[in-house]
């Protein structure tokens, strides 16, 4: 998301009304007179939250609001508090203060609690609803609803050619997780590549990497040669604009079409040689 790519969009509006109250929050803070300790409290608490409130302005979901709500209640029962303290009797202020922290944590906790447990129950509930599979690899093992035939297949095929080392050249959307079933590491100098090849630059970097290491052996996704833009949805379907689901899956689109231009400048040094469901292999030309 720093480098630009699949960056969720961003409200301008929410932006600058987070920058507005900010401005007038450290203006009470400021002007309020009160003990230095008590200040500290408060400003340390409204910075934590602005840099808290990227993750919010970024994904407003409910479940995200309130990963985050406990460190605005603290600031905002210390504004609170140090509002109160001149006003009225310590024992009073504290209190006051504990009745606000009392209902506010009701109101945001347990409409929470309700949720979570809602949607515990629902993400239980596929596990009896659908075909449930063992995964058994030395790095993974859990149940999930996804076959791992093709993950199995991938992990073999991998140490067939690759099985005297740990390090392995692997261009592939899986490669978050393909390396780590095969019990080995990929040597391209971006982790989650697909995220990483931003402009031809980094395509050009990470195909001249692999040109100069010149392995016997990479691996690459079997449909890298797929155009992913036919993949994509109407763009005026109603599902598709509720959903965003056009945007979302042309910027996925995009970053997967810079695999394929990884691969076709590799392809004039390698051929494939065994051909796999998930990925393939291609062997170096020495011709």
């Amino acid at each position: 998301m720093l480098l630009g790519v699949s960056l969720p969009q961003t409200s301008y509006s929410l932006i600058a009304a987070i920058l507005i109250l900010t401005n007038i929050s450290l203006a009470f803070i400021y002007l309020n007179k009160q003990k230095c300790e008590y200040k500290l409290i408060s400003i340390a608490f409204l910075l934590y939250s602005i840099l808290s409130s990227v993750y919010a302005i970024w994904y407003p979901g409910w479940h995200h609001i309130i990963g985050i709500a406990p460190i605005y209640i603290l600031f905002f029962i210390s504004m609170l508090y140090a509002w109160l303290e001149k006003r009225i009797s310590s024992k009073s202020t504290f209190n006051h203060s504990a009745f606000v922290l009392f209902i506010s944590l009701a109101f945001v906790f347990l409409p929470a609690s309700i949720k979570f447990y809602k949607e515990s129950h629902t993400y239980n509930q596929v596990f009896k609803n659908h075909t449930i599979y063992q995964w058994d690899f030395k790095a993974a093992s859990f149940l999930t609803t996804a076959d791992p035939e093709l993950f199995r297949e991938s992990s073999q095929l991998i140490n067939k050619y690759v099985f005297d080392q740990k390090g392995i050249f692997l261009i592939s959307k899986y490669d978050h997780i393909l390396p780590l079933l095969a019990d080995k590491y990929n040597l391209l100098p971006y982790i989650e590549l697909p995220m990483h090849l931003v402009s031809f630059k980094e395509v050009d970097f990470v195909a001249t990497s692999i040109l100069n290491a010149k392995p016997k052996h990479i691996f690459i996704d079997s449909d890298i040669a797929r155009d992913k833009m036919n993949d994509l949805p109407l763009k005026l379907d109603p599902v598709s604009v509720s959903l965003n689901l056009y945007e979302s899956a042309k910027g996925r689109a995009l970053v997967m079409n810079n695999l394929t231009e990884v691969f076709n400048i590799l392809k004039q040094n390698y051929f494939e040689c065994e051909h796999g469901k998930l990925i393939s292999v291609y062997c170096l030309n020495n011709n």
